[in-house]
């Protein structure tokens, strides 16, 4: 979690017309948190979209450790 003066810091996003989906992206030392905000129309299946960013989060920390492990040869 996010800390602010001692308060947890939450990402939110307020649709408005013309929006269909929101991220707030909130990163402190060693965490991340990611925040998706939609109309249920642009997004039927809000599981289904986290478990493909999670599975993108995993995809991109795998090739992070790849690259960091290349550069240190």
């Amino acid at each position: 979690m996010s800390y602010t003066w001692g308060h947890i810091m939450m990402g939110l996003g307020v649709l408005l017309d013309m929006m269909g989906l929101f991220h707030a992206v909130i990163s402190s030392s060693d965490k991340i948190t990611i925040n998706a905000t939609s109309t249920r129309e642009m997004m039927p299946d809000s599981a289904f979209y986290q478990d493909c960013l999670d599975a993108s989060f995993k995809e991109l920390l795998k090739a992070a450790k790849s690259r960091k492990r290349r550069n240190a040869n």
